[in-house]
């Protein structure tokens, strides 16, 4: 075999090797994708539970202020304590629904990741194929594979 046709399997195998590397490094950073969305998730959630507890804690500040000070209950202060409490619900929901969109985010990021990985891995494979038939396609205009006994474009008869 020549030295052209040695390189160019050299050169294919190297495409195809190419093309696995870069699909196992695409799934690792992929798997730190999903590691960071889970991270981002779960942050959210101790952030969110502190929040509702410091709300919490806030009403009933408010509660024992107007007790404190005589002021009924009744009417427009409970009306204030009401509104203290949707504001800090409001406040607990943003935090979960920003969690929630970085993880998304983070998981998304991932898939894209894996389907660049794959890709390289097909894009390999496609090159290898390139260079193989390219280099067949040299070989076959040399007159290299008339040796071979049988000629393309005829058929074998036993």
């Amino acid at each position: 075999m020549p030295v052209a046709g040695v390189l160019s399997l050299v050169g294919a195998v190297g495409s195809i090797y190419s093309g696995f590397s870069a699909r196992a490094a695409a799934g690792q950073e992929a798997g730190l994708q999903q590691e960071q969305g889970d991270i981002a998730l779960q942050e959210s959630k101790v952030n969110a539970a502190n929040e509702a507890f410091n709300q919490t804690q806030a009403v009933q500040r408010q509660r024992l202020a107007f007790l404190a000070n005589g002021i009924s209950l009744e009417g427009s202060p409970s009306l204030v304590l009401e509104k203290s409490k949707e504001y800090g619900q409001s406040q607990v929901d943003a935090i979960l629904r920003q969690g929630m969109a970085r993880y998304n985010l983070a998981q998304s990021e991932a898939r894209i990741t894996q389907n660049k990985g794959r890709a390289a891995m097909i894009g390999g494979f496609m090159q290898a194929a390139g260079t193989v038939a390219q280099a067949g396609g040299k070989a076959y205009q040399a007159g290299m594979l008339d040796s071979m006994g049988n000629k393309v474009g005829t058929t074998y008869n036993a």
